[in-house]
């Protein structure tokens, strides 16, 4: 279908509202968005609360929510472990379709689409990204652009704002650019939000957008009894550049030996193990033993 040709007057006068959103200035009604962070930083767990609060109209982060019906792709998490972090949330009743475990790529959006149109929902999210795409090259900006644009189709059909997680890559980088893949997988989304995890294990979000409000770079408070989290306000993010950040991003999702974790990153040997001690002990990451061999993950 091609879009009709309008005439100035015409684009004013028929649009003059400012565009509605599931969640104030953040997520635009008929909108894509992205959560990124490195694996095991907690965007699953924020998705999840952010889903509670839609399904409830309670605020999220500070900005108010329209309550909706919800749809829940979660394509690689074990089914009783996202039970049970709903169940930490409080959850009981609410109106989040889930559906847990794989599905062929090739069918995702098609199955996206039906839930999102049979529940009347008003919010998808979908975890992870690279699950739901039919792409083979994930650096390849044509074929990232269209499956991107997909379900960005499927959103401004159906009027539903769809949140998909994704990954940051393994090289030092800040917003955009720390996003894995080609540079359309931001460039087709409407907010971009972030969800950074430090080296002294503290958490900061912030978002970039083209429809709606960015979030400045808040922390994020975590209860690990309830699993609730909530935005610090006015608290500095630390350094860019921390040795700690450094090694977390050479690491990545591999299970490396101390020699060549080190090896991946310039600066003092000392300095390195000090932040690697600092991690293990706020439980950022692993130490394991086998004899007198040591690896990290």
């Amino acid at each position: 279908m091609v879009p009709a040709s309008l005439t100035m007057e015409q684009l004013l006068t028929a649009h003059t509202q400012p565009i509605a959103c599931i969640i104030d200035q953040f997520l635009p009604v008929g909108g894509l968005s992205l959560l990124v962070a490195r694996p095991k930083a907690g965007k699953s767990t924020v998705a999840r609360n952010l889903m509670v609060a839609v399904s409830h109209g309670d605020p999220f982060f500070g900005r108010a929510t329209t309550l909706c019906p919800i749809v829940y792709f979660a394509l690689e998490e074990h089914i009783d472990h996202v039970a049970n972090e709903f169940r930490l949330l409080g959850a009981t009743n609410e109106a989040i379709h889930t559906r847990v475990g794989a599905i062929t790529k090739g069918h995702v959006a098609e199955l996206l689409a039906s839930d999102i149109t049979e529940y009347k929902a008003g919010l998808a999210v979908v975890d992870p990204l690279f699950d739901a795409l039919r792409v083979d090259d994930a650096n390849s900006y044509t074929a990232m652009n269209n499956a991107l644009k997909e379900l960005l189709q499927i959103a401004r059909v159906t009027n539903c704002h769809i949140m998909v997680l994704h990954h940051t890559n393994k090289r030092e980088g800040h917003g955009g650019l720390s996003v894995l893949g080609s540079q359309a997988t931001t460039g087709a989304t409407d907010h971009n939000a972030f969800l950074t995890l430090r080296s002294d294990g503290r958490r900061y979000f912030e978002s970039q957008a083209r429809v709606g409000t960015p979030f400045e770079c808040c922390q994020v408070q975590f209860d690990r009894e309830t699993h609730r989290v909530w935005l610090s306000n006015n608290v500095p993010a630390p350094n860019e550049e921390s040795m700690g950040l450094r090694l977390l991003n050479a690491l990545g999702t591999e299970r490396l030996t101390t020699t060549e974790w080190r090896s991946r990153v310039k600066g003092r040997n000392s300095e390195k193990g000090l932040a690697m001690v600092q991690m293990e002990l706020a439980g950022i990451i692993q130490r394991h033993e086998q004899g007198r061999q040591v690896w990290w993950s």
